[in-house]
């Protein structure tokens, strides 16, 4: 790890994943039936400085974006490497990621950070490069072989919106 990486942590949450739901609302004075799309909670965490304080463990000061609005807030905390590479936090449940920003971003194929569908589950796009991506799907990162303009992807809002380093 090093300066200027970006992190991310994300999760599902509220609704299930696995199906849509149906539910009822009100809105334009009655009620109508509404499906629910699985919601998902993002942080995102660029790395201002880091120290190597042992075997696979970094303490890191970050700037933390949880918000499109909020200014950043500056962070500090001490991460562990996983087998898998992900980085944990302890007393936290979920991993951090690390994303691999392209030199070249192709508009046919989904970025860094977008959710992917693939045989029926989510799954985070960690890097993108020609014709191929990085994903994280059931704790594993997994290099598929991708078409460009074949696939659809939701795009995460807080890293769209997060401003360029300086």
């Amino acid at each position: 790890m090093k300066k200027g990486d970006v992190l991310l942590k994300k999760w599902c949450f509220g609704v299930s994943y696995n199906k849509l739901e149906s539910h009822v609302e009100m809105g334009g004075g009655g009620a109508h039936v509404a499906v629910s799309f699985p919601r998902y909670r993002s942080i995102v965490l660029r790395v201002l400085s880091c120290k190597k304080k042992g075997k696979n463990t970094f303490e890191v000061e970050a700037e933390q974006f949880a918000s499109m609005t909020a200014k950043p807030k500056k962070v500090k905390q001490v991460f562990k490497k996983t087998k898998e590479g992900a980085y944990a936090v302890e007393g936290q449940k979920k991993v951090y990621h690390k994303l691999d920003f392209p030199f070249e971003v192709d508009a046919e194929m989904p970025p860094v950070g977008s959710l992917v569908t693939l045989n029926k589950r989510h799954c985070l796009v960690v890097s993108v490069g020609r014709n191929k991506m990085t994903i994280f799907i059931d704790g594993k990162y997994q290099i598929t072989k991708v078409k460009p303009g074949t696939i659809r992807w939701r795009q995460d809002n807080i890293i769209a919106s997060m401003p360029q380093a300086a």
